[in-house]
C-alpha cells in the first residue's frame, strides 16, 4: 500500500493527463504528414479508447483523452475552492503545490485558520494529506493547468498566460514568498490601458534598469497565451534535451524545448527551439512508457519519441519501476535507485524511503557522500530533500524531533558542491535547526550568489538578531543587482522580527540597505516606511509612495499625500500622491488636487488626473483610481470641490486646449454644476 507521498505522487503524476496504456499505437502522423516535426523526433498518434487515468479507486477509463482534473486524492475540503486551483505538482521536497487563480480566495486550513489570496493568483503548497496548507508565491496571472514543474535540482518553475495586450508571457522562477506583481484590480485601473501600472511601470517585463524592486521579475518574457509545461525526466531522448523544459502553447500551434542557465541567484533561457510545429497542444506530459505525451484541443493523443526507434534498456528498467516493480523494493535497493538517470524513478525511491523506518540512516549516507565520490551530486540531493521530509514529518510527532534529523547536515554548508550546499541551506532553514547559525552565517558570505540567496532565506527563519551586521555587510556588498537575491535579503530581514534592526537598517549610509529595509517595511505594511518619501535617492521616494499606496498603509497615507506641494517629475509617484488626497478626502485634500490642476508646470495629464479625482469626489467610484482594486470609500462633502474649482475655473478654462483637458473640465463643472460658485469677471 502507497504512503501518502508516493500514492499522492502517483496521483498527481496522472491527474488530468491521460496515459494509453495499450499495445500497438498505430503510427498515423509521420513527420511532414500531420505535423513539422524535429529530425530527431517522430510522432505517433495514440488510439483515444486505450486513454486510462488511475485514481486512488483505480484506474477509470475517460472519454477522448483530453486532461481530466481529479482533486479527490487529498481527503480534504480546501480544494473545493470554487474551482479555483489547478496544476497539482509534487515537488521533491515531498510537498503538493498548486496554482490559485486570482479574483479572491478565503481557504479553510486543515488545523483551522484561513488562508487569504485576495486579488492576484498565487502558488500555495501543502503535506500530501492537504496540512499546513500555506501561500507560497503570489503576484501570478493566470496559469494554465499543467504549467508548473521542477527541475532536476528542485527549482520551480511556471508559465504565465500575460495579457497579450502589450504585455508578454512570462516564464517564472518561482521562490517562497516571492511577489511576481500581478493584482486582478490593474485592468480597472481608471488610467486606462497604457498608464496603469502593470503597463506603464513593466511590471511583467524581464528584467530591465530602473524596474520596480517590490516585484521579481521573469526569467524571459514568452508569447502571451495559456502554456502547458513538463519536465524531460533525463531518459528516452538525445542527451542534449538533459534538464530541458517542454511547453504547449495552443495559439502558437508548437511545442516547445528550452532550458534555464543559472544567472546570479536567478536563471536565463536558452536552447529555445520548436519541437513541433503546427500543433494546437493542450496539454504535455511524460509518462513511464516513455516519450512525449501530448494532447491536442479535438481530444486526441499523440507520442512524441525519439526517431531512431532504438530499445533503451534504461528506458526500459525506468519503466517497469514506475509502473509498478518500485512497489516491491526494499530500502537498500531504493538507495541505489537515487542515482538513476531517471527523474521520477530517483523521486519515488526518495519518497518512499523518506516514510520508511529504515530510511533516516541510507538518505544520510546519501547526502553525507564525499564529493566527487561514488555517489553523483544529484542523488545527494535527493538525499537532503528526503531527510527534509522525515524532519518534517517526526517534527509533527514531536516538537523539536525535526531539527534532530537534520543537524547532521550542518558540515555541509561547507560542501565543495555548490547545489549540494545551496539545499542544505534551504532544507536546514525549512525546518529551523539552530545548530546550522554558524555555518549560515559563512554560507551567506558564498561567493555564489544561489548559496547566499538559500542562506539568507534560512537566517530569516532563524530569527536571530545577531544575524544582522552580516546581512547588511553583504547586501553592501553585493548591492542591488540581483532581484531574487535582494529578495531573500528583504526576508532575512522580516524574518529578524527586531524594529530596532528595521531602523538601523532603514538609516544606513547605503542605498541598497536602505531599499532592503524599505522593502521589508512594505511588506510589514510599517507606518515608519514613510521616512523614505524624503530619501535623496529618488528610486526609493517611488519605491516607497508605491508601497504606502498600493498597499494601502494609511497610517503613512498623510506624509504620501504631502508630496502634492512638491511635483516631482515622476508620473508614477505623482499619480499616487494624488490619488492619496482624493483617498483621505478631507477639504485641505480637495484644495492640494484643485491648486494641482491649476499648475501649469506639471504635465497635463497629471492635471486631468486631478480634476477627474475630483470629479468624482461626491460618490467615490467602486474601484481604486490607480490600483483598480475594490474600494468603499464613503460619499463626501462635494462643497470643499465646488469651491475649489470655482476659484480656479478662469486658469483651468484658459488652459483646456486639448480634448482630452475640456473634456475633464466639463466633467467637472456638470458634476458641481449646482453649488459651484461662479467667479467675478
Amino acid at each position: 500500500m502507497f504512503s501518502a507521498h508516493t500514492r499522492v505522487f502517483r496521483c498527481l503524476f496522472w491527474m488530468g493527463m491521460g496515459l494509453a496504456l495499450n499495445c500497438g499505437a498505430e503510427e498515423a502522423n509521420r513527420p511532414g504528414e500531420q505535423f513539422h516535426v524535429r529530425p530527431e523526433f517522430r510522432v505517433t498518434e495514440q488510439p483515444p479508447q486505450s486513454v486510462l487515468v488511475p485514481s486512488p479507486g483505480g484506474a477509470q477509463p475517460i472519454a477522448g483523452g483530453l486532461p481530466r482534473d481529479d482533486t479527490s486524492i487529498f481527503g480534504t475540503e480546501f480544494l473545493k475552492v470554487a474551482k479555483k486551483m489547478s496544476s497539482p505538482t509534487m515537488g521533491p521536497d515531498g510537498r503538493v503545490y498548486l496554482f490559485c487563480a486570482d479574483g479572491g480566495a478565503a481557504i479553510t486550513r486543515v488545523e483551522g485558520g484561513v488562508v487569504h489570496v485576495p486579488d492576484e493568483g498565487a502558488v500555495l503548497r501543502c503535506e500530501p494529506d492537504g496540512s499546513h496548507l500555506e501561500v507560497f508565491c503570489r503576484g501570478l496571472r493566470e496559469l494554465h493547468d499543467g504549467a508548473l514543474a521542477f527541475d532536476k535540482e528542485g527549482n520551480l518553475f511556471a508559465g504565465d498566460a500575460g495579457s497579450g495586450n502589450g504585455s508578454g508571457g512570462r516564464w517564472l522562477y518561482l521562490v517562497e514568498h516571492g511577489d511576481y506583481g500581478w493584482r486582478s484590480g490593474w485592468p480597472q485601473s481608471a488610467l486606462g490601458e497604457t498608464r496603469n501600472p502593470w503597463m506603464a511601470e513593466k511590471l511583467w517585463a524581464a528584467r530591465f534598469d530602473g524596474q520596480a524592486a517590490w516585484v521579481l521579475p521573469p526569467v524571459a518574457n514568452v508569447t502571451a497565451g495559456p502554456w502547458c509545461l513538463t519536465h524531460y525526466p533525463g531518459l528516452g531522448f538525445a542527451e542534449r534535451y538533459e534538464d530541458h523544459f517542454f511547453a504547449g502553447r495552443p495559439t502558437q500551434q508548437a511545442i516547445l524545448s528550452w532550458v534555464n542557465k543559472p544567472n546570479g541567484a536567478g536563471f536565463l533561457l536558452i536552447d529555445q527551439q520548436e519541437v513541433v510545429e503546427n500543433v494546437a497542444v493542450a496539454a504535455v506530459k511524460f509518462p513511464p512508457a516513455g516519450g512525449l505525451h501530448f494532447w491536442t484541443g479535438d481530444g486526441k493523443a499523440f507520442v512524441l519519441a525519439a526517431a531512431s526507434g532504438v530499445p533503451d534498456p534504461q528506458m526500459e528498467e525506468a519503466t517497469q519501476l514506475l509502473e509498478g516493480e518500485i512497489e516491491h523494493k526494499v530500502p537498500l535497493e531504493l538507495e541505489a535507485l537515487l542515482r538513476s538517470p531517471d527523474q521520477r524513478v530517483r523521486l519515488e525511491a526518495e519518497w518512499r524511503l523518506a516514510v520508511s523506518p529504515d530510511g533516516e540512516p541510507m538518505l544520510r549516507e546519501v547526502a553525507l557522500a564525499p564529493n566527487g565520490g561514488p555517489m553523483p551530486s544529484i542523488a545527494r540531493l535527493h538525499g537532503i530533500w528526503g531527510l527534509g521530509i522525515m524532519a518534517r514529518r517526526a517534527e509533527a510527532k514531536t516538537p523539536g524531533a525535526g531539527a534532530k534529523v537534520l543537524e547532521p547536515l550542518v558540515p555541509l554548508l561547507e560542501d565543495d558542491d555548490l547545489a549540494v550546499r545551496a539545499e542544505a541551506a534551504h532544507v536546514l532553514g525549512d525546518s529551523y535547526v539552530g545548530a546550522a547559525f554558524e555555518g549560515l552565517i559563512k554560507a551567506l558570505r558564498n561567493q555564489d550568489e544561489r548559496v547566499g540567496m538559500f542562506a539568507a532565506e534560512a537566517l530569516g527563519k532563524l530569527g536571530r538578531p545577531e544575524a544582522l551586521s552580516q546581512l547588511m555587510l553583504m547586501i553592501r556588498e553585493s548591492g542591488d543587482h540581483d532581484p531574487n537575491l535582494r529578495h531573500a535579503y528583504v526576508d532575512a530581514l522580516v524574518g529578524l522580527h527586531d524594529d530596532a534592526a528595521l531602523q538601523q537598517a532603514a538609516r544606513h549610509e547605503s542605498a541598497a540597505v536602505r531599499k532592503i529595509a524599505l522593502l521589508a517595511m512594505r511588506e510589514l505594511h510599517r507606518p515608519e516606511i514613510a521616512q523614505f518619501l524624503h530619501d535623496e535617492e529618488p528610486s526609493l521616494v517611488r519605491e516607497a509612495a508605491g508601497a504606502i499606496h498600493d498597499e494601502n498603509i494609511a497610517e503613512a497615507m498623510s506624509p504620501l499625500a504631502a508630496l502634492i506641494e512638491k511635483p516631482a517629475a515622476d508620473e508614477a509617484l505623482m499619480c499616487r500622491v494624488l490619488n492619496a488626497n482624493f483617498r483621505i478626502g478631507q477639504p485641505a485634500n480637495a484644495d492640494a488636487l484643485a491648486a494641482f490642476a491649476a499648475r501649469e508646470d506639471v504635465p497635463e495629464v497629471l492635471r486631468i488626473d486631478a480634476l477627474k479625482l475630483l470629479e468624482g469626489w461626491h460618490h467615490p467610484a467602486p474601484n481604486d483610481y490607480v490600483t483598480g482594486a475594490p474600494q468603499a470609500l464613503p460619499e463626501r462633502d462635494s462643497a470643499p470641490v465646488s469651491q475649489a474649482v470655482g476659484r480656479i475655473l478662469p486658469v483651468l478654462e484658459k488652459d483646456a486646449k486639448s480634448p482630452e483637458f475640456k473634456e475633464a473640465l466639463a466633467g467637472i463643472i456638470l458634476a458641481n454644476s449646482r453649488s459651484m460658485p461662479i467667479p467675478a469677471k
